[in-house]
């Protein structure tokens, strides 16, 4: 299917995805096959409304404010994802005034991101100002604290993209810093921190001359090898490669990442920082093999520490569909499916934390509209370049170099598709500063993202070459695959008389989940004609797949000991269209192995 084309299974909660073949050889031979389809489970919305808050074990509550549910709002994962806002700002105020300058999360101690952070740095913004209207004048100690509290909520406005309001905060706290004589340190950290709100502006060589004077600074005062002196550098090495001196910015990198793996870890939050940037560098720069294994080595890292769904993970998933494009580009293809689905995968992660206008959304839209045009798919990626450029319209201006970079963008899909009249219309809206037209409503995206699972369509081996364990082979090599892929579980279905292959599955670790009735004929049918096509496939599909099963049964030297019941699997997922009954009047038995990569994960 083509990368935005998903389709419905014949399960309506599943959403299929792709299929996955794979053939069985004894030395050069072929001597038999495995089809698998990959599947995403829905996550039902009442299912994420019965989750409590890990603190209060309370519901949570679309009318009550506090009682609203914040999700994967930091890396804790399972049962401990949720926590409602109500007991977020509790714990927060619980830590006491000397340690509110502190917006992470106490289970996991990483910093909390999206609704959770905007909760917190807004509470933290309004108590500085109650704090200068009700004492103007402060002795050194309080002002100190204070400045302390800006830069942090300086620092998250800029992460929220609210870049102009945090280079005045920033400016505020260095004039206030600089007279203190305990202030040095922090007023490095604001000067730091204000060359990132440069570069986010735009101004690549005052962000420039702000880092290197922050990285001279802390390298003086705590050492070159310090973590301060290489978050410096590493910030350096990133408003480098934006200036276009890739070179410096790699060789910078290298050495950053080298020490931070030192002293660290290689499993570090900010070597993991390092190695994305590098990773993405290496891509951009023509080396894409190289980029691309570091970025795959990275992500497999970070599910490990961070989990999927944090915002480190959403970065490299977008950078490594980029690097997968560049790849494929380079070899003279379109860009593969595998990398729309990652770039997807990152701008839904990407709206469930910042929300549909974040900046992060909107560059994750960018990045998705992009590897959907050089795919080939020119319709969804324009439409996804123009909800894109409509965000950053409104959120950063029209004349923003990142909004000018969507519009240049889009412009050239416009002018190679030939659409000419609509290519002159964007620049002329533009012009006058009007909203760009013909901007489809973004989707709705859940809370949580379903589960991924792996299912058996078919599973065959030559009479000749069985009884050598090339089925147990198979399944061994899809549960790893299974794994691979982050699925929850391997699934297969199979008609309630194949004997032999079900004993075989469930040797091989499947248990029995539930057994699925005889369908109605498809002339009942009260969906549209969609769903009845649907039907029709799978009808034929299993009747194909009871009849192989009946075959292998009588044909079978083994009968009944399941040792090569796997010569003949036939499951329902997505079929070719073929002829046969219109209907399915077999009794289906449906098996699952979990595979452990949720435990993995977690």
């Amino acid at each position: 299917p083509s990368p935005s084309s998903s389709s419905r299974s014949t399960s309506t909660s599943d959403e299929f995805l792709r299929l996955v073949p794979l053939t069985l050889r004894r030395g050069e031979e072929a001597v038999g096959f495995s089809l698998a389809a990959l599947l995403r489970r829905e996550k039902r919305i009442e299912v994420i409304q019965q989750r409590t808050c890990r603190i209060c074990l309370e519901p949570g509550s679309k009318t009550i404010p506090e009682r609203q549910l914040l999700v994967n709002v930091c890396a804790c994962r399972g049962s401990l994802g949720a926590i409602c806002r109500g007991c977020v700002l509790q714990a927060w105020k619980s830590r006491g005034e000397e340690n509110k300058n502190d917006l992470s999360c106490r289970v996991c101690h990483q910093p909390f991101v999206g609704q959770a952070q905007q909760l917190l740095s807004d509470n933290l913004k309004s108590d500085i100002k109650t704090k200068e209207e009700s004492k103007p004048v402060l002795d050194e100690d309080e002002e100190l604290k204070l400045c302390t509290h800006k830069i942090t909520v300086a620092t998250k406005l800029w992460q929220q993209g609210q870049n102009a309001e945090a280079a005045k905060l920033f400016s505020e706290c260095i004039a206030g810093l600089s007279g203190l004589p305990k202030g040095r340190n922090y007023e490095l950290t604001a000067r730091h921190n204000l060359a990132l709100v440069l570069h986010a502006q735009g101004s690549i060589q005052e962000a420039l001359v702000q880092a290197k004077a922050a990285k001279k600074a802390f390298s003086e005062s705590f050492g070159p090898e310090h973590q301060l002196t290489l978050k410096a550098a590493h910030n350096e090495a990133m408003i480098v490669a934006e200036a276009g001196d890739r070179a410096s910015a790699g060789s910078s990198y290298r050495a950053v990442l080298d020490l931070r793996r030192k002293h660290l870890g290689v499993d570090h939050v900010d070597t993991l920082k390092t190695a994305v940037n590098l990773g993405h560098l290496l891509a951009v720069s023509g080396d894409v093999v190289r980029g691309e294994a570091l970025l795959r080595e990275t992500l497999a890292s970070l599910e490990r520490v961070l989990g999927r769904d944090h915002p480190l993970s959403m970065t490299t998933l977008q950078n490594l569909s980029l690097a997968i494009t560049a790849k494929a580009l380079a070899e003279g293809k379109a860009a593969p499916w595998e990398a729309a689905e990652l770039a997807r995968e990152a701008l839904e992660g990407r709206q469930r934390i910042y929300g549909e206008l974040g900046l992060e959304t909107l560059e994750g839209r960018r990045d998705y509209g992009a590897v959907l045009v050089k795919s080939g798919n020119f319709e969804e990626g324009e439409a996804s370049l123009r909800q894109a450029l409509a965000g950053m319209q409104k959120v950063l201006g029209f004349h923003h170099s990142k909004t000018q970079e969507v519009l240049q963008t889009l412009h050239a899909v416009l002018e190679v598709t030939g659409e000419k009249e609509k290519a002159t219309k964007l620049l002329e809206e533009n012009e006058r500063k009007q909203a760009v037209s013909d901007v489809k409503a973004t989707p709705m995206i859940l809370a949580e993202r379903g589960d991924l699972v792996l299912r058996i369509v078919a599973l065959f081996v030559q009479e000749a070459h069985r009884n050598h364990g090339l089925g147990r082979q198979a399944i061994h090599h899809l549960v790893q695959l299974a794994q691979e892929l982050r699925a929850e579980c391997l699934e297969a279905q199979l008609p309630s008389k194949a004997a032999a292959a079900i004993d075989f599955l469930k040797k091989q670790g499947f248990t029995e989940l539930t057994t699925l009735e005889p369908a109605r004929p498809a002339t009942e049918s009260k969906s549209g004609e969609r769903g009845e096509a649907e039907g029709e496939e799978a009808a034929a599909a299993e009747q194909q797949a009871s009849k192989e099963n009946e075959e292998n049964e009588e044909h079978e030297p083994n009968k009944g000991k399941g040792k090569d019941a796997a010569s003949s699997l036939s499951s329902t997922a997505p079929s070719t269209p073929s002829d046969g009954p219109r209907r399915r009047d077999i009794e289906l038995v449906v098996f699952r192995r979990l595979v452990g990569s949720k435990r993995a994960s977690s």
